[in-house]
């Protein structure tokens, strides 16, 4: 074979070669953009996805951090990556639950608690699953959670809404069908005894009185329910000025007064002199002087006595109520100024109440910024106290 042909064949052979080296280095390229286009979408995905979305390694380490899991735990990526996921939880059991279903049932899906870098926690709803390699062995784990903190909350308002209205119903059932069923007969009696065109007398206007007491109790009852429930609800907004506690006190005695000379109770009222006027909104201090008052008189027999007074202290202004009555048991005690607390005593005149209004008593005085509380006293009966915060030495003049 001639030299010159055996050159072309090799030039030939290289030439082919080169071709083929150029194809797969330009398929290789060409896989290689391709890998990298694939990556940046999915980062991009994962970077603007609403869920937080985190992984770890098998050490348990943060790899992956993203824009919405920065914003919700208000860490940046740079101050987690590499560190312990134990710290985005609120507690280790969840963190320990979560690894163990993972383990066991090779997933997690439920809510957990995190924590977030200024200590707060928000509830969240986690999916994980392990991440694995090409060839299928575990080398991480990835979550995607999601904030429900607002659903949350919507779901502990509905249920507060749902236990009102069961409350409601129950005072409507119980404690408004008596004083209801009592107007109703009143109210026959009057049609057959006063027919139009009769002349008044003092039977039929006994009736009529009875009636407005009644209905008085019913209106009550629903005012304790809706204050409460605006309490609750953060709705019911005081209105602070400075305040003459003597005065608020005098009157509200003045007040029950009647009530007190029909039970033939001694009701008396010390005012402090040179009492510090307090920083309270006086409708609702009247308010709780009234429910303190009212609950003296209603839980004492005939011959006791009741006196209000007034005094300085340290922390504010301080209104007490005591009586020489029945007193509190100790398991009264614990649970005097809660809702719909059932005691020991009953009402010595058959009185009817919401069963909210010491409850009521505590949340407004807990508005104000004061205290209150309940003591037995060493002779018998009990004193029932709150104090609220005087107005500042410099700003002492009364509206």
């Amino acid at each position: 074979m001639p030299a010159w042909t055996c050159i072309l064949l090799v030039v030939m052979l290289v030439a082919a070669q080169i071709a083929i080296v150029w194809r797969i280095s330009r398929s290789r390229r060409r896989a290689l953009e391709d890998f990298r286009a694939q990556k940046e979408f999915a980062d991009n995905l994962i970077q603007s996805s609403r869920e937080m979305i985190i992984s770890v390694n098998l050490e348990r380490q943060i790899t992956l951090f993203n824009k919405a899991a920065e914003r919700a735990f208000g860490y940046s990526r740079e101050e987690v990556l590499g560190r312990n996921i134990r710290m985005l939880y609120d507690s280790d059991k969840d963190a320990a639950r979560v690894q163990r279903e993972i383990k066991e049932r090779g997933a997690f899906t439920g809510e957990v608690l995190n924590r977030r870098k200024d200590g707060s926690v928000f509830p969240s709803f986690l999916v994980a699953s392990p991440l694995r390699d090409a060839m299928g062995h575990a080398i991480g784990t990835m979550g995607i959670s999601l904030d429900i903190s607002d659903q949350k909350h919507a779901e502990q308002e509905r249920e507060r809404l749902v236990r009102a209205k069961d409350e409601f119903i129950a005072i409507a059932s119980h404690d408004l069908k008596s004083p209801l069923g009592s107007i109703a007969g009143y109210a026959q009696l009057l049609e057959k005894l006063a027919p139009v065109g009769s002349v008044m007398n003092e039977e039929n206007f006994g009736f009529i009185q009875r009636i407005r007491a009644l209905s008085g109790v019913m209106q009550k009852i629903v005012e304790d329910f809706l204050d409460f429930n605006a309490l609750q609800d953060g709705r019911l907004k005081l209105s602070l000025t400075p305040s003459d506690l003597n005065a608020i006190a005098a009157e509200v005695v003045e007040n029950f007064a009647a009530r007190a000379c029909h039970k033939r109770i001694a009701l008396s009222f010390q005012a402090c002199e040179g009492l510090p006027p307090a920083n309270a909104d006086p409708a609702r201090i009247e308010q709780v002087i009234e429910n303190l008052v009212g609950n003296a008189i209603k839980f004492c027999a005939e011959g006791c006595r009741v006196r209000v007074r007034t005094r300085p202290d340290s922390d504010g202004v301080v209104l007490e109520v005591e009586d020489n009555g029945p007193g509190l048991r100790d398991e009264d005690m614990l649970k005097v100024f809660s809702r719909y607390a059932r005691l020991s005593n009953k009402p010595t005149g058959g009185e009817k109440s919401s069963g909210l209004g010491l409850a009521i008593c505590k949340e407004l005085v807990d508005l104000h910024g004061g205290q209150i509380g309940v003591r037995n006293n060493p002779d018998g009966g009990a004193t029932f106290w709150f104090c609220v915060p005087a107005v500042d030495p410099g700003q002492r003049r009364l509206a």
